[in-house]
Formats: C-alpha cells, sequence, structure tokens
C-alpha cells in the first residue's frame, strides 16, 4: 500500500515538474531545471526503492529532485557556454573535426549509460544477497 502510494506520489511529481518545463518553455534556464527535476525525482525514487523500499523511494525521490534541478541548471549554464564560444561559421576544419568525433561521443554516452545501468544491478544483486545472508 506504501509503496503505491509512493509511486502515485512520485508520478505526479514528475508529470507536474514536466508541466511546469513545458510552460517555461520559452525560458531556457527555468526549462532546464525543471526537466533536471523530474529526471532527478524519477532515478532518485528507482534508485531510493531498490535500496530501501517505499521509504528509500520517497527520500530517493526527494534527493534526485534536488540534485537533477542543480544539474539541469549546470547544463544550462554549460550550452550557454558552449553556444558563446561557438567556432566561426566558414570553419571547415572544425566542422571537418566534429564529424570525425561525433560517432565516438555517443559511443561514449552509450558506454557510460551501460557501466551505470550494469553498477546498479551489481549493487542490487549485492543488496539482495546479504539480506538473504542476514535471514538465515
Amino acid at each position: 500500500m506504501l509503496g503505491g502510494a509512493v509511486g502515485v506520489g512520485t508520478a505526479l511529481d514528475v508529470g507536474y515538474q514536466g508541466f511546469q518545463a513545458y510552460k517555461d518553455r520559452h525560458n531556457a534556464a527555468k526549462r532546464s531545471v525543471d526537466i533536471g527535476g523530474a529526471v532527478g525525482t524519477g532515478a532518485g525514487a528507482i534508485i531510493g526503492g531498490i535500496f530501501g523500499g517505499p521509504i528509500g523511494a520517497a527520500l530517493g525521490a526527494q534527493a534526485g529532485k534536488l540534485f537533477g534541478r542543480i544539474g539541469g541548471s549546470a547544463v544550462n549554464s554549460f550550452v550557454h557556454g558552449w553556444q558563446r564560444k561557438k567556432p566561426p561559421k566558414n570553419s571547415g576544419r572544425l566542422k571537418t573535426l566534429a564529424g570525425l568525433l561525433e560517432p565516438h561521443s555517443v559511443r561514449l554516452v552509450d558506454g557510460v549509460v551501460k557501466l551505470v545501468s550494469l553498477w546498479a544491478e551489481h549493487l542490487a544483486r549485492l543488496v539482495h544477497s546479504s539480506k538473504r545472508m542476514a535471514s538465515n
């Protein structure tokens, strides 16, 4: 019962933050913070639920929202800094270099995502086995 309530509350919170991001679609700073909060809330609830049950999910959702909002703000600052330092439009060498590096950056991101998911699975197995050993 408590787990269902936490799940519904988390879904409502993520949905509300998504709606806020849509309302703030013309303000990049607010939109980035809202999207970061929504993603952080969902991720925090999942990770907290794995390790702490319903209470862990609720706490993880709140911590995830905080860190997600901070991350969203950081992403927005990074993008604005990147846009300020854009190369001139007629820079053929830089376009060639960017074209060569783009596939590698996609693979790097995919590798990081895979590594994090494997790490989470490993931790979940460790927690599960330690609970099983504690019950014996």
